[in-house]
Formats: structure tokens, sequence, C-alpha cells
């Protein structure tokens, strides 16, 4: 993705945008299983003394597809040096995690909604910087080779 951002192509490949993506099509279907099937697949998987609720369920999946949006948009960051960028957007994310973990709500809800806070904003500031970044793409001088040349 460097490579391609250095020599100012604008084809960057699906993970630079994964709403438009697999990863955010998986993460989807993930959240459309759960919310069809969720109660009765932890029980299958973890045997009939696992209860649990859609209510409990739908918030964990949904940051599921959010986290792993996140991660693909953060690790493209990288990819065309928009290290404090990235950055940011986890410190955002973690931020918001913390912030909705303090609401007074039943364990199970708290922490589904605190990761569905925290991924969604990471999410979010990760695509925002990512969209800015490609405004300015690097340029052949920015990008160092990782190796020197080996001697002839």
């Amino acid at each position: 993705m460097a490579a391609l951002a250095a020599a100012g192509d604008a084809r960057l490949p699906p993970p630079a945008h994964p709403g438009r993506g697999r990863v955010g099509a998986l993460g989807l279907a993930g959240l459309l299983v759960i919310l069809a099937a969720g109660p009765e697949l932890v029980r299958l998987v973890y045997g009939s003394e696992f209860v649990t609720t859609r209510n409990d369920l739908w918030p964990l999946a949904a940051a599921s597809g959010l986290f792993m949006v996140g991660s693909a948009v953060a690790q493209a960051l990288i990819s065309v040096r928009g290290y404090r960028a990235s950055v940011a957007g986890w410190g955002a994310g973690a931020l918001a995690f913390v912030l909705v973990l303090l609401i007074p709500l039943r364990l199970e809800l708290r922490v589904g909604y605190a990761f569905l806070a925290g991924s969604a904003v990471a999410a979010l500031v990760l695509l925002l910087a990512m969209h800015l970044r490609l405004r300015h793409p690097l340029t052949p001088a920015d990008v160092e080779p990782a190796l020197p040349a080996p001697p002839a």
C-alpha cells in the first residue's frame, strides 16, 4: 500500500476502505448471525448451562465488526506512515471504552456497550484519519527503503 500511495495511485486495496470492502461485510455478516441465532449458538457451543440474550450479544457482535474495520484501517494508516493518526484513533477508542464502562448498567451490558463505543469511536477516527491522509499521498521522496541496497 505504501508503494501505491508513493506512486500517487488511488487504487488502494480494500483494507484501506474496509467500510466498502470485505472486512465491513464480514462484520455485518457476524452481526446478522448473532441477531438471528446468537443465544442458540451460545448454548450449542458452550452447553445448556450458558444462557444469554440477544440484548447481551448484539453489542459484542457489532463491536467486533467495528474493531476489525478499525484494525484494518490502522494497518493501512501505518503503511502510509500515519503512525500518530493510528495511535490517536486507538487512544480515542480506549477513552470512549473507559467512559462508557462507568455507566451504571448490568455488567454484561456495560461491557458490551463499552466495547461497542470504543470500537465505533476508534473506527470513526481511523477512517477520518485515513481519508485525510489520502488527500496528501506520499511522494517518492517521502518513502525510504526499508534496507540498504546490498553491495554490488
